[in-house]
């Protein structure tokens, strides 16, 4: 084998490995199984919600904090209220369990958001847990 042949060998693996086909996930796996909302329709679908939620919450907190413009409808507590998840006696699970609808994904991804160093991880009650075990 020449050297070219040799380093797109290299980048060929180095790209499998990245993009994590060597770590025997398939695509039914790849995402952890999370609760799905409890009271309606999200902002936008799941895999939009997936992708741009952290875009979203900063968007809305600058038209909050900055601008004075603040829309229930995108804000972190609607989504902590609809994405609530309970335990065996009904309350609400804090974000230090890993049980909670955010960790589920930022723990897979090994992310810290420090959202809830200031806002409540669990919606304020009461709310009635319509749906807990369903996943989305």
């Amino acid at each position: 084998m020449g050297p070219l042949t040799t380093a797109v060998a290299v980048v060929a693996m180095a790209v499998f490995f990245i993009s994590g086909f060597g770590e025997g996930r398939s695509s039914d796996n790849a995402q952890p199984a999370v609760t799905s909302a409890t009271t309606g329709p999200c902002l936008l679908p799941a895999p939009d919600m997936r992708r741009r939620h952290k875009d979203l919450l900063f968007e809305e907190r600058t038209k909050a904090v900055r601008q004075g413009d603040r829309n229930p409808e995108a804000s972190l507590s609607r989504c902590i209220t609809c994405h609530a998840v309970f335990d065996e006696a009904a309350q609400p699970i804090a974000y230090d369990d890993e049980r909670h609808f955010c960790r589920a994904c930022h723990l897979q991804v090994a992310v810290a958001p420090d959202c809830f160093t200031c806002h409540r991880s669990t919606p304020v009650m009461p709310v009635t847990p319509i749906q807990t075990g369903g996943t989305q």
